[in-house]
């Protein structure tokens, strides 16, 4: 009986092991959706939203979308490095001397402060736009809390706390939820959400101390992208 138990055991966690090495690879593996499908008319007649898109990841992504003849909304909370992110992407597609002229439109947005109603308004702002591509970048750890190294829950205010979710986790699902529609109305389109590598480590070995909520939501952002991913092709949007 003992053998047996055993045997069953190592049978799940060979499985499991399995799954998380597809998990991981599968999108090197199975083969990439065109861009192109969520263009509508040719470039620049569709439009890509990218949070966090005044530097890092989030510009790089903007700056491929365009190239890629995309029209893009630069979203963040500092407007002077949105502008220079703005000049960025125009004078890179001006010297790859592209067919046709990209558009960029700038949205200020506190992804931690922000408040539902501005939130609203802001995607109310997007309505005349055919927006196929949505970039959900923003994320990290709050600036006060990168000061502080990595504190552990008990050493984090609960204003801390709700400011790691804010940032990393509501922020993300409420924008999704506001642009759902009109990505559904413009569809096929794409929803991208920029996760992080904690989420396999702490899946696989737990959290590491101070990344307790960093590490949470990051977990959440995955379990969101793949329930989303199965709405989207149930309703057709995808």
């Amino acid at each position: 009986m003992l053998d047996q138990a055993l045997k069953t055991i190592g049978l799940v966690w060979v499985l499991y092991s399995a799954y998380r090495l597809y998990d991981a690879l599968a999108l090197r593996i199975l083969p990439a959706v065109p861009l192109t499908r969520y263009q509508k008319n040719g470039p620049f007649e569709s439009w890509a939203l990218v949070t966090g898109g005044s530097a890092g990841v989030g510009l790089g992504c903007a700056q491929e979308l365009a190239l890629r003849g995309f029209n893009v909304v630069l979203c963040g909370h500092d407007v002077d490095e949105l502008e220079d992110a703005r000049a960025l992407v125009e004078s890179e597609c001006r010297l790859r001397r592209l067919k046709g002229d990209v558009a960029v439109r700038l949205v200020v947005l506190d992804p931690v402060a922000s408040s539902a109603r501005q939130l609203q308004a802001a995607v109310d702002g997007l309505a005349d736009l055919d927006v196929t591509v949505l970039v959900n970048n923003a994320g990290g750890v709050p600036a006060q809390q990168q000061q502080q190294g990595w504190p552990l829950l008990r050493e984090m205010s609960v204003d801390e706390v709700d400011a790691t979710i804010d940032l990393n986790a509501r922020f993300m699902a409420r924008l999704t939820r506001l642009m759902a529609p009109a990505l559904a109305r413009n569809g096929p389109s794409l929803v991208l959400n920029v996760g992080s590598s904690s989420t396999t480590t702490a899946a696989a070995a737990g959290s590491e101390p101070g990344s307790a909520v960093c590490s949470a939501t990051k977990a959440f952002v995955a379990s969101f992208s793949r329930a989303l991913a199965r709405e989207m092709k149930a309703d057709g949007a995808a």
